[in-house]
């Protein structure tokens, strides 16, 4: 559901692991990312959820 990229842009599957309340996002092919996509496309869904039990919405950093 994470993709990364770093200054190519070229975006890789990202592996993620929670610590707290806070996702943190990474993959062995990105050494030094700059740009995060989450459910980015038309086919992926969230897969993450609040207390309330809402999907988490897509969203890309990059412009």
């Amino acid at each position: 559901m994470f993709e990364i990229a770093g200054e190519d842009n070229v975006f890789y599957p990202a592996k993620t692991k929670l610590k707290g309340s806070t996702i943190i996002v990474y993959s062995n092919q990105v050494k030094q990312p700059q740009k995060v996509r989450f459910a980015w496309g038309n086919a992926l869904q969230s897969n993450v959820f609040n207390e309330a039990g809402l999907p988490a919405s897509s969203f890309a950093t990059e412009k």
